[in-house]
């Protein structure tokens, strides 16, 4: 009877425990209820003042003339629908993500599945992945140039076969010149994002799986791919949201009027704003804007009723790895070629390049892997020498740290809020971020013009830095590594009495430091490329960042302009080699959907 008693009285203390806890939980719950909303204000102010009120201001110009702003219905959508130009850019732009994304989400997918066997070879092969993502613009541009000229290297190596070369820029392949870009540029960044998701698969499923008979290809379309579901959405949402920045190669390689096979969206939106067609342009990002809220919505539903196809993956270990190493030598290709060409003195570049910089070049352009007499003499010229350099070098300092530091000032404690407080409208707000985040420049080109011009700060640094300090991707990137950081840690501090503030500043800050200096690695690479935005807000030249610093390339200057993107791309590099293994962090934090 005793054992009974003692046993009941064990049973009602954790039953009362139990209620007490609940009890602790709902009013922890109702004491924060409006907590996360609080960490998020800050930055919510800074997105509406900057994109979602002046969208809305474009929102009612979509149903006014340009000049007079009378009420025209929708006669703008109307003009839209029937011009020319918008049916080939649109057109284009749809054919470019319906063949990129896929082919980019395969292709990273099979080698994130090849890298995940080599356990010691693996942070090389990584790395050599990554390095697209720290090659600047202007860099990519240079070697655009030499590569796919009349003269240049792609036509001299078809010339072996007897095959005519041309200049691939001015004709329909320079649409899968585009895609070649678009692929090199984000493929490492996709293999992070897949890596992140394979590994969080159970070692053991795998085990089970082969003790019951299953083979490679069997584990890999019954275990692997319904696994890798929650990945599939974020590497889909990253890669549309990438998609929208190849324009920059295309408009800094051929201008505001490419080949027709390239003639995208955002060529459409810079010439109609160039030519005050407000009232079309803000028709055309009212459509892009809906259309990308849709897909943020019918994505996840698309990836509930996937179908798997069988992928065949049966090649052997050494095969892979050769074929692995090959293709990362491949992605460095850019980086050597300019390092090697910054080091070249005029005679030696003239040697190798003149029958693409000549204007009567004959024969086909050449290269050698290292210099054959190594010289500074470019670097001196261009660092002590050339003073339009240096301003435009302390432009991209100032741009870069100044947005950066903004971003991390305003988004941290946004990321904190979504990531780890329940609120009203949370859904709803963190679903606008996401739709702002992947919403390209030209879409806001016209409401951020116009707020920037009743601010008065048009031409001027803050037409930059002020919009890119409330930018929500850095939020996206922060509130996937917030998220995982254990309850049981916050709760533990809660109990100590610690409050709300002081829990984000001593654990949340800390534990989520991975998250914060990926952000701050992809932020930086990302600014210090900004194309659009500086020409299209800063009218004095001196003002431009060094991303748009790129001489037309001469036989007199080559060794200037080929200097000049080294300087840009070892900043580039630097910054990247340091944050690393941080940035692969954060990117893998990102990979899993909540």
């Amino acid at each position: 009877m005793e054992e009974l008693k003692e046993n009941k009285i064990k049973q009602l203390k954790k039953i009362g425990k139990a209620k007490t806890k609940k009890v602790e939980q709902e009013e922890i719950k109702r004491k924060t209820k409006y907590t996360g909303l609080y960490f998020v204000l800050p930055s919510l102010i800074g997105v509406a003042i900057f994109t979602l009120l002046p969208f809305l201001d474009v929102f009612i110009r979509s149903f006014q003339s340009a000049i007079s702003r009378e009420f025209t219905g929708v006669q703008n959508y109307v003009e839209v629908f029937n011009n020319a130009a918008f049916k080939l850019a649109a057109s284009n732009t749809i054919r470019f993500v319906l063949i990129c994304i896929p082919l980019l989400l395969t292709l990273s997918l099979l080698l994130a599945v090849a890298l995940n066997k080599f356990t010691e070879a693996s942070k090389v092969l990584r790395t050599a992945f990554l390095i697209p993502m720290a090659v600047p613009i202007a860099s990519v541009v240079l070697i655009w140039n030499i590569v796919f000229n009349q003269n240049g290297f792609l036509s001299g190596f078809l010339d072996k076969f007897n095959i005519a070369g041309q200049d691939w820029m001015s004709t329909g392949w320079a649409f899968w010149i585009l895609v070649f870009s678009y692929i090199w540029k984000n493929l490492g960044y996709n293999i992070i994002l897949w890596l992140a998701g394979l590994n969080s698969i159970s070692k053991e499923i795998y085990e089970s799986a082969k003790v019951d008979g299953a083979n490679n290809i069997q584990c890999f379309t019954k275990i692997t791919l319904p696994c890798l579901k929650p990945t599939l959405y974020t590497v889909s949402v990253l890669s549309l949201l990438n998609s929208f920045k190849v324009f920059r190669e295309a408009y800094l390689v051929a201008g505001d009027y490419p080949d027709k096979s390239m003639y995208l969206l955002q060529h459409l939106f810079n010439n109609w704003f160039r030519e005050l067609s407000f009232d079309k342009m803000a028709a055309a990002s009212d459509l892009m804007a809906i259309l990308i809220f849709v897909l943020i919505i019918l994505f996840p539903i698309a990836w509930e009723n996937s179908i798997y196809s069988e992928v065949i993956y049966t090649m052997k270990k050494k095969i892979l790895f050769i074929i692995l190493v090959a293709i990362s030598i491949f992605m460095c290709f850019p980086v050597i070629f300019l390092l090697a060409g910054s080091f070249m003195g005029v005679d030696e570049l003239t040697a190798y390049l003149g029958p693409v910089l000549s204007e009567k070049g004959k024969g086909f352009v050449s290269w050698g892997l290292l210099p054959s007499y190594p010289t500074l003499k470019s670097y001196i010229e261009l660092l002590l020498d050339t003073p339009e350099f240096f301003v435009m070098f302390w432009n991209s300092v100032k741009i870069v740290f100044f947005s950066v530091a903004g971003q991390l000032l305003f988004g941290i404690p946004a990321a904190w809020g979504f990531a780890r407080y329940k609120f009203p409208f949370k859904k709803i707000l963190f679903t606008i971020y996401i739709v702002v985040m992947l919403m390209p420049f030209q879409v806001t080109m016209l409401s951020s013009y116009l707020v920037l011009d009743t601010m008065h700060l048009l031409d001027s640094h803050a037409s930059i830095i002020l919009p890119a300090i409330f930018s929500t991707f850095s939020v996206f990137i922060m509130y996937r590594f917030f998220c995982n950081i254990p309850e049981s840690i916050i709760e533990s501090a809660r109990i100590d009495g610690a409050s709300e503030l002081v829990i984000f500043a001593k654990i949340g800050v800390p534990l989520g430091m991975p998250g914060i200096m990926s952000a701050v690695v992809l932020q930086f690479l990302e600014y210090w490329n900004l194309i659009e935005q500086p020409l299209t807000f800063l009218k004095d030249k001196a003002l431009w960042p060094l991303s748009i610093y790129l001489p037309n390339i001469t036989l007199e200057n080559a060794d200037i302009a080929f200097t000049a993107s080294a300087v840009t791309l070892i900043a580039a590099i630097i910054v990247f080699f340091a944050g690393q293994s941080y940035l692969e962090q954060g990117i893998a934090a990102s990979a899993v959907k909540e």
